[in-house]
């Protein structure tokens, strides 16, 4: 606390009483002091300060007399008895503006305080305390108690541990730094009305400047009349004077209206700070209550609970698919985890589990099912480590479903409480009686609120394991990671500073760390993760979700009947959320007439709900793809080429597409695509391109239809399908057999190697039996014994006559066409040419063989082609695969790999009897 004390004779006083500001008595004011030479000092912390020099310390005051401050340490009592003096001071009008001896004194005062005060409080740079009374004694009272307020502040402050104004006290607690800024507060409003009590003297003195003026022009008029040359020059002086005081008065209004306009801007931002301070008051007292519940319940046994389900769609319910897999896959990282476990904490000895799918695809479901897939690991190994393990525990926290991320500098603090946080609240259902006793938060947001800043999982798995620790294994599972911050830097090195990759750090710790328990840490991101990831020793394992390739119940099949259901639900691609989306519209109240249009349109309005982001594949733009987009897609779809990650297919980002599975190399570098029908039935249904008319194969309606009777569906399929592939590729591309036939048997390796021209092929079928050896391919061909070696009439060599009208006949010397034969032809079913790399032309004969008619090899190739000729057998029923030369075979054991997309159309054409009726 600073005070002002002024020493001055009695009568000096008596002359002068009308001066000062009447401030409140004791020493908590400005006040004078006769007789003595000297200023009293407090006892306990004070310390005077000479604000003056010795008999010049006071106007008109006599010999021995100083003008002294003395800055006390009492917690604020005499800041307030002084500031609540201010506004009375502030009001008051005194006529030191027009004593000189006061202005004197108060240019040695502001001299003096700086020069006193330098030592112990450091002046802001632009502070200038000099002139600020010049020519307005009660302004230079009013700044002169408003410096000491700054002094009073910047010495609590400083007694604080605290540099600069407005800084809060280091180390100092909540409270303190509230109390600090209220007096901050107090200080801003202080200078507000300093300020307008200044720009009322400045504007009060413009009048009187004007007035001054008016006097000396009327002097000056008086003077001129008279003809009087001196006091005319004498008035004109004072006139001259006159005006210049009245521009300096508008400037210092100007100023003072700056100073109103900085001690306004002052408070308003002592109010936020005061707020802010008070928020800072109510998180600590919180903070210090959640510390008492928190403790409570850790100190105690809690019970292990298994917390609110990650999934609860249709499908959690369904026996779960691939998990025989899935175990299978688990048992090499599970068996490198306990035979390291305690012995070291290298992070190449543990591994840490991810899955990474587009949404819908079984991540949630996944991880739901891990601990029970962990415990049969370890049943299944039965390792010496694995024997002292007794249970297997789960804590299944979510960035999704109520549990989501909030700011992460306010409100998660830091990766361990977030972690440990989660764990914590999933063991309330089993802990109702200690949390309600303790006083726990009921509701998420005020639980996350006030968990200590300092709570980690180790706490948490202390409480529930009591005792247990070395005999139980827990599962950490992590879902939806896609949403924390960070995320989308997770391949960069300025994203290991972010929430995403600290928290999978937390996971690794807790995995890596050589204490008890035996952690499996795993964690989930819809779209990409793992391959994406910045560089880190810590061993990762990539677990491929299966597809769902049954929708059953314990055993129990839970699609409804339909005409079309098998090929409906293989049409779904194995895609979990498609597959929901069909066994809601199958339901009696959503089928409508039952036709497959109104399930196929129920099914992708539900889809398109969920995934509204399916039409546009990961475009920014929002815009449907175009038709290059989704030809690029599906030709990688068919073609089974590996596809670089990062690269684009079109306009398309697949790695951020809906519905779209990729499957990964070992080095997560490239990927293979796989599309489900839905999905392409989406996509050309927005579309009539005729570009994309190829890729219409085989629509709804056609499988309503009555098969054909002379059970040429088989026949019809492949070869549509085999002109489909064709275009998988560009046009004259150079590419290997096995891409032509991706998904088949091909024997033997050299032939898959062999590289040949790719053409657009088009699909023709014959009038006639033709033969499709390469050496008389076109050729008439009516019975088993013909020759084959002359052309049709009026045709040439290769030639043959089409159904075609348009065409008439094409000539097979030609390697842009397939031609389907005639029923019953002794050859190949179908027949195309291909030119090899070195420019021969040889055959691929198609032969297409229903249910389990006997295939023999040598004679079926014998009566279809020469010895270098391609032959290609497709089988509809599962078969085991012959030997034989330059052969491609295809049987239902390979139909999802070589049909892909079409799998679904290729089972029904194989064996329309399956349809339910």
């Amino acid at each position: 606390m600073i005070i002002l004390r002024c020493g001055a004779g009695r009568s000096a006083l008596r002359r002068q009483r009308h001066f000062e500001p009447r401030l409140p008595a004791t020493d908590r004011r400005l006040h004078g002091r006769a007789g003595r030479g000297h200023c009293k000092q407090r006892e306990r912390d004070d310390r005077v300060v000479n604000l003056a020099p010795g008999a010049r310390g006071c106007p008109r005051a006599g010999a021995g007399r100083k003008l002294c401050g003395v800055v006390t340490t009492d917690e604020g009592r005499e800041f307030f008895a002084l500031e609540q003096a201010l506004p009375e001071a502030a009001v008051r009008r005194t006529k030191w503006s027009e004593d000189r001896n006061a202005m004197a004194v108060v240019d040695r005062t502001i001299q003096t305080l700086k020069k006193d005060l330098a030592g112990s409080c450091e002046l802001e740079k632009g502070n200038d305390l000099e002139g600020e009374g010049r020519g307005i004694g009660q302004g230079a009272c009013e700044d002169l108690v408003t410096e000491f307020l700054v002094l009073h502040l910047r010495y609590e402050l400083g007694r604080l541990g605290v540099c600069s104004y407005g800084a809060n006290a280091a180390g100092g607690a909540p409270k303190d730094d509230a109390s600090l800024v209220q007096r901050q507060l107090a200080l801003a409003l202080a200078q507000q009305e300093t300020a307008q009590a200044q720009q009322k003297t400045a504007q009060a003195q413009v009048g009187m400047a004007v007035n001054n003026l008016g006097r000396a022009n009327d002097k000056l008029a008086d003077a001129e009349r008279v003809g009087d040359t001196k006091k005319v020059k004498e008035a004109k002086e004072e006139v001259k004077e006159a005006e210049q005081k009245v521009k300096e008065a508008e400037q210092k209004v100007k100023e003072a209206e700056q100073k109103v306009e900085k001690a306004e801007q002052k408070v308003e931002k002592a109010k936020e700070e005061v707020k802010e301070a008070e928020q800072k008051v109510e998180k600590a007292k919180a903070e210090s209550e959640s510390k008492d519940w928190c403790q409570k319940l850790l100190s105690q046994k809690l019970e292990f609970g298994a917390g609110d389900a990650l999934l609860n769609t249709i499908g959690a319910k369904w026996d779960y698919c691939g998990r025989d897999d899935l175990v299978r896959d688990l048992q090499v990282p599970f068996r490198v985890l306990c035979e390291h476990k305690g012995a070291d904490a290298d992070k190449q000895n543990h591994p840490l589990l991810i899955t990474f799918a587009s949404p819908g695809q079984g991540k949630s479901r996944f991880l739901s099912e891990l601990p029970t897939m962990i415990e049969e690991c370890r049943v299944k190994l039965n390792t010496e480590q694995m024997q002292k393990y007794q249970k297997t525990l789960a804590f299944l926290i979510t960035c999704e479903n109520g549990t989501s991320p909030e700011n992460w500098a306010t409100e998660e603090l830091n990766a361990r409480r977030f972690v440990a946080c989660r764990m914590l609240w999933q063991l309330r259902a089993a802990n109702q009686v200690a949390f309600k006793a303790a006083g726990a938060p009921e509701n998420f947001a005020a639980f996350r609120a006030q968990c200590p800043q300092h709570l980690v999982p180790d706490d948490v798995l202390q409480a529930v394991l009591k005792g247990e620790m070395d005999t139980t294994i827990v599962v950490l599972g992590v879902d939806g990671m896609q949403g924390l911050e960070g995320f989308d830097l997770r391949a960069d090195e300025e994203g290991k500073g972010k929430p995403f990759y600290q928290v999978m750090l937390e996971v690794c710790r807790l995995v890596d760390q050589m204490a008890s328990p035996l952690v499996v840490g795993c964690i989930t991101a819809t779209q990409l993760v793992d391959h994406g990831l910045a560089s880190s020793p810590q061993r990762r394992c990539r677990l491929t979700l299966p597809r769902v390739t049954r929708v059953e119940e314990n055993g129990e099949d839970q699609v409804p009947a339909h005409r079309l259901k098998d090929l409906l639900v293989r049409d779904m691609g194995g895609h979990g959320r498609a597959l929901e989306a069909l066994v809601q519209a199958l339901q009696p109240e959503s089928i409508g007439d039952g036709s497959a249009a109104a399930v196929i349109g129920a099914v992708m309005s539900q889809l398109t709900q969920k995934y509204p982001n399916l039409a546009r594949l990961g475009r920014s733009d929002g815009s449907t793809f175009d038709d290059g987009s989704i030809k690029a897609i599906l030709r990688a779809a068919l073609s089974g080429k590996l596809v670089r990650s990062g690269d684009k297919l079109g306009n398309v980002d697949a790695e951020k597409a809906d519905l779209i599975r990729l499957r990964y190399n070992d080095e997560a570098s490239h990927y293979y695509i796989e599309v489900p029908y839905i999905w392409l039935h989406m996509m050309l249904k927005a579309t009539n391109s005729e570009d994309l008319a190829p890729w219409r194969l085989m629509d709804y309606d056609q499988f309503l239809r009555d098969p054909p009777q002379d059970g040429a569906e088989w026949e019809e399929f492949n070869t549509a399908f085999r002109v489909l592939r064709s275009w998988a590729f560009e046009e004259k591309e150079e590419v290997p057999v096995s891409s032509l036939h991706s998904g088949a048997i091909i024997q033997p390796d050299t032939l898959a190697e062999k590289m040949v021209i790719n053409h657009h092929l088009k699909r023709f079928k014959a009038k006639q039996r033709i033969a499709t050896a390469s050496n008389v391919c076109g050729n008439p061909k009516p019975l088993q014994g013909s020759a084959a070696t002359k052309p049709a009439s009026h045709l040439k060599m290769h030639e043959c006559y089409v159904k075609e009208t348009k065409v008439g006949t094409v000539s097979l010397q030609e390697t842009d066409v397939l031609v389907l034969n005639a029923k019953g032809a002794p050859a190949a079913d179908a027949v195309l040419r291909l030119q090899t790399a070195t420019g021969e032309l040889i055959a691929e004969c198609l032969q297409m063989k229903h249910g389990q008619s006997a295939c023999q090899l040598e004679t079926e190739r014998a009566k279809a082609c020469d010895k270098d000729d391609i032959f290609v057998v497709l089988r509809n029923s599962k078969t085991g695969t012959p030997a034989g030369q330059n052969l491609i075979f295809v049987s239902e054991g390979q139909f999802a790999e070589y049909y892909g997309i079409y799998s679904g159309r290729a089972f029904s054409s194989a064996a329309r009897e399956r349809i339910q009726q």
